[in-house]
């Protein structure tokens, strides 16, 4: 049996009891005594005089209690166990329904899907509710929805945001889900409080190895008055199942944004989970969810084994699209399916900054990269690359170009760096091409300190003179083959027939990444840390990546000329470029990301938010919110919960493909791995009452109404306030209307004396003063 309060802080109230004791205390004053003969008719005898003062001190008593009974009610007294049981069934609970809605949910093998079992058994866990009741409801995926966040008494709401919820998809987090379970109930006002969790008991999605997880869990478990009790009901098979599964792994593109006949690649991962035999599965490329027969691939799984694919295709016409790579189905539809977006536009136009201005052209810092994004000859290149001299470029028409190139450039005035600041932030590209005139005082202050350069350059590195009878006279120092592991430059490695580790390099710059912190972006939120893109076989940066605010920054520590590399005479010289403006440029229009992360798209300044809608994966229409400023608009939507494909489209949907806009929510494929909890992690489940397991409703019915269930006390200390009230005026009026005119039995010396009027009248004011009713005033005593 345990006690405690809802309100503690308002036992403070009970130093209310000192009131009634002070008025006590200053009635004792002495008061002038006047000497009046008669009253030797009236003085008390001593028995009628103990029995005034007993009944005073009884009165006083009770007047104490009553004040502490008012700060007790107010307390919430409540009480588990023992008689308090029976008390359990009258009271209100508060409930919080966790659904989990991972893809797993969606297990075909049967009747019906667990998330179907799901629902269902909540619909009838709601009509054992009684009117008192309250119930919120959480939808629990990547990221915790709150379908009802706000308690209600309104079962029938609740039944139809049950039957509304999305099927299943993505990954669940059900650590997340019950924190958010117990905070809400943390609000709520009721002494049972329930958070109920419907799951299929997979072990994915409890991650009870995250030990830091748990410990926030646990800590916020602490913090209200009232400990929530979770239960968390089993809808999975009851009986385990071999189980056979094929994933489709996330998607990656080459690149998100390309122009038309341009290539780019997609691959992937097939994997096979269950089963003991190799098994055949025919994977296919989807274009806008169109399957390409003639591009379709069969592979070999072996059990519990996986293997890579890659497409490669060119698109013929600019717009939105969404690829697709999916396998034959199999009894979890879930992950048969991945999806990416992709953006295909005209020519990408593009500003190369000319940091070393030559008079012989073929000389400039620029030469080389403008002829091979733009060459004279090709009349539709894929980047129109314009040229700029160092003196002469104009800042103000940064917006019009999707990548900028910095070449050798000595040193920024405070305007540009606020201009390039401001387009980077907006989603533009930024390329630094270090060479000789670089000067390393600029980039590690103002341009380092603005976050526009990743770090600290230190010196130039170059060849060490060769050693006597070595067969490279020349010296050289190569591109490390396996630093090239973001996806637009895996394609250049030497296993995929790629010459750029064979280019030869000379000199360099020595950076430091360490030096500098990541600096804020406009919005004041951290960005992440410089990603090394490539390395040399010394180990130092040649490719650099950084983002900041919406916009991405590549750090070249050696220029795009042959100055001090053999650069430009790589066949792969003229895709690496094309492949770096891409992934720069590619930064404005982000369509792939993870739950939580709001889709963002920059519009025209003629852009009008009501005649658009942001379409879910479920065909829900939402509203567009632009935000930006009045020169760059961008259409946002926040609540990506839901994974899957979105789309912004003109209203009504389907009326003007042309502007069509894809995006995707993608999820954590470790969904796909179906086991269950194990006994070690029920275990940690259960440690310290976090919860307790069940499959019926009749286990959670006996589970609420154990010894352990709690009853709230105020009625009966509010009944027995009204009681000793009721008492407390009885008594009170008893000692007014007779309780101290009664006198011992006077003496026969004075019976048959006549008591004079005057005598009376005192005798009624000294009752009323007995009693508590009027002021005390004077005492007369007699004078004989």
């Amino acid at each position: 049996m345990s006690f405690d309060f809802l309100n503690p802080w308002m036992l403070l109230g009970l130093t209310g009891i000192s009131l009634p004791i002070i008025a006590h205390l200053l009635s004792k004053k002495k008061y002038e005594i006047v000497q009046w003969g008669a009253m030797q008719f009236l003085e008390l005898g001593r028995e009628t005089r103990r029995r005034v003062r007993l009944e005073e001190f009884l009165l006083l008593l009770l007047r104490i209690l009553m004040i502490g009974l008012i700060a007790f009610w107010m307390s919430r007294p409540w009480a588990s166990g023992g008689v308090f049981r029976h008390l359990v069934a009258a009271q209100p609970r508060d409930v919080v329904l966790v659904i989990d809605s991972s893809f797993s949910m969606g297990w075909e093998d049967g009747v019906r899907t667990p998330h179907q079992r799901a629902i269902d058994w909540a619909e009838e866990f709601l009509g054992e509710l009684h009117s008192g009741d309250t119930v919120a409801l959480l939808d629990a995926r990547d990221q915790v929805r709150d379908v009802i966040g706000k308690p209600t008494r309104d079962f029938d709401w609740v039944r139809e945001e049950l039957d509304k919820l999305p099927p299943p998809s993505g990954t669940s987090n059900l650590a997340e889900a019950c924190s958010r379970g117990i905070q809400i109930l943390g609000q709520t006002t009721n002494l049972s409080r329930e958070v109920i969790v419907i799951t299929d008991a997979q072990s994915r999605c409890w991650s009870t190895g995250d030990a830091s997880r748990w410990l926030r869990f646990d800590e916020l478990r602490k913090q209200p008055t009232v400990l929530p009790r979770i239960w968390v009901v089993n809808v999975g098979d009851e009986i385990a199942k071999p189980r056979t599964n094929f994933t489709v792994g996330a998607i990656k593109l080459s690149r998100e944004l390309t122009v038309t006949d341009f290539p780019i690649r997609i691959s992937t991962t097939i994997r096979s989970s269950g089963g003991s035999v190799p098994v055949s599965k025919r994977v296919n490329l989807e274009i806008d969810g169109r399957v390409i027969p003639e591009r379709a691939i069969s592979v070999q799984l072996e059990p519990n084994g996986e293997t890579t694919v890659e497409f490669e295709h060119r698109f013929a016409t600019v717009g939105s699209y969404v690829v697709g790579v999916s396998v034959d189905g199999d009894a979890l539809p879930g992950d048969n399916r991945s999806h990416a977006a992709l953006l295909v536009a005209e020519a990408l136009p593009a500003l190369l900054v000319d940091g070393d201005d030559q008079l012989d052209p073929t000389r400039d810092e620029t030469f080389f990269a403008r002829a091979a994004l733009s060459p004279p000859r090709q009349a539709t290149p894929w980047v129109r690359a314009e040229r700029a001299t160092y003196a002469d470029w104009n800042i103000a028409e940064l917006d019009r170009y999707a990548a900028v190139i910095l070449a050798n450039v000595e040193q920024l005035t405070p305007a540009q760096i606020a201009a390039l600041r401001h387009y980077v932030d907006e989603g533009g590209g930024l390329l630094w091409a270090l060479g000789n005139r670089c000067r390393a005082d600029f980039y590690n202050g103002e341009l380092a300190r603005e976050g526009l350069f990743p770090g600290r350059l230190t010196k130039v590195g170059s060849v060490p003179a060769p050693p006597p009878g070595a067969t490279d006279p020349a010296g050289g120092i190569y591109l490390d083959d396996d630093s090239l592991e973001l996806p637009w430059l895996t394609h250049f490695r030497l296993q995929n027939d790629g010459t750029l580790p064979e280019t030869r390099f000379q000199q360099w710059w020595e950076i430091d990444l360490s030096a500098t912190a990541p600096a804020p972006s406009a919005s004041g939120t951290p960005r992440p840390a410089p990603v090394v893109a490539a390395r040399l076989s010394t180990g130092s940066p040649l490719l650099i990546a950084s983002d900041l605010g919406r916009g991405r920054i590549l750090t070249m520590t050696s220029p795009l000329d042959a100055d001090w590399s053999t650069l430009p005479t790589r066949t792969d010289y003229v895709p690496l470029l094309h492949e770096m403006v891409f992934f720069l440029a590619s930064s404005a229009t982000r369509r792939n990301v993870v739950p939580g992360v709001p889709l963002l798209l920059p519009v025209a300044a003629d852009f009008v938010a009501d005649d658009f809608a942001f379409y879910t994966p479920q065909g829900t229409e939402v509203a567009v919110k632009l935000t930006g400023s009045t020169q760059r608009k961008i259409a946002r939507l926040n609540d990506t919960s839901l994974s899957g494909v979105y789309s912004l489209e003109r209203k009504p949907r389907d009326s003007d493909p042309a502007t069509r806009q894809y995006f995707v929510v993608d999820f954590d494929r470790g969904e796909s791995d179906l086991t269950p909890l194990d006994e070690t992690e029920l275990a940690f489940l259960k440690k310290d009452g976090r919860m307790e397991f069940l499959r019926t409703l009749d286990e959670l019915r006996a589970g609420i109404l154990t010894d352990t269930s709690r009853a709230e006390l105020w009625p009966w200390v509010l009944f027995f306030f009204l009681g000793m009230l009721v008492f407390e005026v009885w008594m009170t009026r008893r000692l007014v209307r007779g309780g101290h005119s009664a006198v011992d039995e006077l003496p026969p010396e004075a019976e048959g004396e006549l008591i004079p009027q005057e005598a009376i009248l005192e005798v009624e004011e000294f009752e009323e003063h007995a009693a508590g009713a009027v002021p005390r005033g004077r005492t007369y005593r007699d004078s004989f």
